[in-house]
Parts: C-alpha cells; structure tokens; sequence
C-alpha cells in the first residue's frame, strides 16, 4: 500500500547533513518534527526531507545520495517538498508515486529512472510469486 508515511531512520551523518543544507537550504529541522529521513535499500542510499503534523507525512523533497556522500536529484523527479509522497521499495527498485492516488510515479533502480508515467493511477509492487 502507497501511504506517504516513510518507515526509515533520522539521519545524524553529520557530513551529510551539510550537504543537504546546501542541496535544500529552504529545509530547517527542528528536533522532534521536521527532518531529513534515511531510506533506502542495499548499497541504494536515498534521503528525503518529512514533515510532522499529527503524523509525520514523507515529501517530494528528496535525493539519492552518491558514492561521494552528496545528495542528487533523482533524474525525471516531479515533486516538490510541499507535495507529500509516498514510497516503497521491493529489492532493488524504489517506487515513488504522489499521496494515496498512485500518480505521477517514478521507478528507480540504483539511482537511474527506469520507469515514469504522468498518468497511470494508483501504481504499486505486485507480491512476488515464491518459487
């Protein structure tokens, strides 16, 4: 299920979290609401920026991080860090999609965009079939 909650850890990198004060200067954590969070899969590592309300909501607002430990856009990305986003993974492949609708998805494998659509709705991972 797409929801824009991410399970994912707070990232304390300290080196990081410099980088992606010059990535996203428009992003101010505060302790206990906003902050970057650590998701990722693999040697995948993927950060993005969540917000706290009554919950705390994932945003567009995001970065692949790359083998020199700074953040990059990821290629074809459509969303904002005021539109909240939802994401999953399944192996290697990260799949982003805007809200609870599904739209606007993206598929990454690796940091790369190997699937994108402005139009399909409600997009998810179909279960694995166990061999």
């Amino acid at each position: 299920m797409l929801a824009p909650f991410v399970q994912g850890d707070i990232e304390l990198d300290e080196a990081l979290l410099a980088r992606l004060a010059k990535f996203a200067p428009q992003a101010h954590p505060v302790e206990g609401s906003n902050g970057w969070i650590r998701f990722g899969s693999g040697d995948t590592r993927f950060v993005l920026w969540e917000v706290s309300a009554e919950f705390a909501y994932s945003t567009g607002l995001a970065a692949f991080v790359d083998q020199a430990g700074s953040p990059v856009k990821p290629p074809g990305w459509p969303y904002t860090e005021k539109e909240l986003v939802s994401y999953a993974w399944n192996g290697a492949y990260l799949l982003a999609a805007w809200q609870y609708r599904g739209s606007r998805a993206r598929l990454y494998r690796g940091g790369e965009l190997v699937w994108s659509s402005d139009t399909a709705h409600a997009v998810t991972f179909w279960p694995q079939r166990r061999r």
